[in-house]
């Protein structure tokens, strides 16, 4: 399983939200793991936040997320 404790995201001037510039990650390996074993798993995880975006989106539209 990979767990991610935090993503972050800079916005970018005339670009949507759901289309980020820049996505990254910081992945460290347990001791004796290469990149290849969950290198398929970091790439899921990617593809699956960035569809969640426009469902994020559309709650902060509707004021359901504290945004401070």
């Amino acid at each position: 399983m990979i767990s991610v404790e935090e993503l972050r995201q800079t916005p970018v001037e005339d670009q949507p939200v759901e289309r980020p510039a820049v996505a990254s990650a910081q992945v460290i390996l347990h001791a004796g793991a290469a990149l290849a074993d969950v290198r398929e798993g970091v790439e899921v995880l990617f593809r699956d936040e960035v569809a969640a975006i426009p469902a994020l989106r559309a709650r902060l539209a509707r004021w359901e997320l504290p945004v401070w």
